[in-house]
């Protein structure tokens, strides 16, 4: 498996990939993740790979420097460089191992490397909703290349595998495989008190949980606006809460327009803004939470969603990309349009108000994910496809010979 976002970084990529790796890796299949060591000082390019293993799952890492603080242009050249070396450095590690497949996530660059490796089958995971974006602007062209040198493409949602297959890819080539969630970890037994008490929930007090970065995408500042709207109204005994940093380009971020609206609410000391928080922290973060919201402008199959639902939360998202496929209307949470602040607190308010379809939502949710979307279920998934490409790149490689 092949990543530019892997851990320490966390997210939904990150997430994704551990989780699917530490499953094969069970099943007694070999696998090493090859992933970026980022810096930034310049001097660190020059040092070597190594192997290092991280959560079980061995890693090899490329040193790859960004550093923010020079100037657009040097910063943009010191970028392309260790881009470069990363790609040249990955393709020796591929000539080394000799995998029977190369499983790739958040890839895309000017220079794939993909096209230089025809040594094992080639699998591309289509991740992120940026996709949707990208597909308007100059980029297309590098998601076309990235997706021709794939012999099976994986997408977490359906939206996400008409986009891929709209790039001239066939559309048997495209499989949808949900992200999944661990259903041992994230349950409805999952110890609330801590969290409890570091929120300082009083008896009778509930919290409303948005577990999304601050990230323009993740529409946390309707969540905001929604929740004034209710104090307002007079919500009382609750506190609304976030869970999530965002450390991209500026433009891309809501953490200042979020603390702004809580700032001129003139209720600050309703909302806890808790910035990043650790993944094996949340569990219990869900736990004491009476209602989850995915306020997102636009999403893939939400890691975040699954995770509330094994905690058996009810939900109130938005009824864009892949949420609708985990958050069914009216059976284990409630769908409203994105960007409609006052239709996402009437939500919220109604499964507030209603503890009986509350527990129904949660319930149904639970049941859902044990059913369908664990981890082990995923990386089977998973396996299967990477069984289709082992096929198509082997009779593709016979198919050449017997030209010849």
């Amino acid at each position: 498996m092949v990543s530019t976002d892997f851990l320490p970084s966390i997210g939904g990529v990150t997430q994704h990939i551990v989780e699917v790796a530490k499953a094969i890796l069970a099943r007694g299949d070999s696998l090493e993740v090859v992933a970026p060591a980022y810096a930034s000082a310049w001097k660190d390019i020059w040092k070597p790979p190594y192997l290092e293993t991280q959560q079980g799952i061995p890693v090899w890492r490329i040193p790859y420097v960004i550093n923010r603080t020079v100037k657009f242009v040097t910063g943009q050249i010191s970028s392309r460089i260790s881009g470069r070396r990363f790609n040249k450095a990955l393709l020796r590690r591929l000539h080394e191992t000799k995998p029977e497949v190369v499983h790739w996530h958040a890839l895309e660059s000017r220079w794939h490397p993909m096209r230089d490796w025809s040594g094992s089958a080639r699998v591309w995971t289509n991740h992120t909703s940026h996709f949707i974006v990208g597909l308007t602007s100059r980029r297309r062209a590098f998601y076309q290349t990235e997706a021709e040198q794939a012999d099976e493409i994986i997408a977490p949602s359906e939206e996400l595998c008409d986009l891929t297959a709209s790039l001239a890819i066939p559309r048997e080539r495209i499989h949808f495989i949900p992200n999944g969630v661990d259903c041992r970890r994230f349950s409805p037994a999952a110890d609330a008190e801590v969290w409890r008490n570091q929120l300082h929930l009083k008896d009778g007090e509930r919290a409303v949980l948005c577990p999304r970065r601050l990230e323009r995408k993740n529409g946390v500042s309707y969540f905001i606006q929604a929740a004034i709207l209710l104090l307002r109204q007079g919500c009382k005994n609750t506190r609304f809460v976030t869970a999530g940093d965002f450390s991209g380009p500026k433009a891309e971020s809501e953490e200042e327009l979020v603390a702004r609206l809580v700032s001129e609410s003139g209720f600050d000391d309703r909302f806890t803004l808790l910035g990043r928080v650790q993944n094996q922290d949340m569990p219990g973060l869900y736990a004491c939470s009476h209602v989850v919201v995915m306020p997102s402008l636009m999403e893939a199959t939400s890691l975040s969603a699954m995770e509330a639902m094994a905690t058996s939360k009810p939900i109130v998202s938005t009824d864009v990309g892949g949420l609708p496929f985990l958050v069914r209307n009216d059976e284990n949470g409630l769908l409203v349009p994105p960007r409609d602040a006052a239709r996402l607190a009437e939500a919220i308010k109604r499964v507030m108000d209603e503890p009986e379809l509350a527990a129904r939502f949660g319930m149904a949710g639970r049941a859902r994910v044990e059913r369908e979307l664990d981890w082990s279920a995923i990386a089977e998934s998973t396996r299967s496809i990477y069984r289709k490409a082992i096929e198509r790149y082997t009779s593709s490689k016979a198919g050449t010979s017997g030209n010849r």
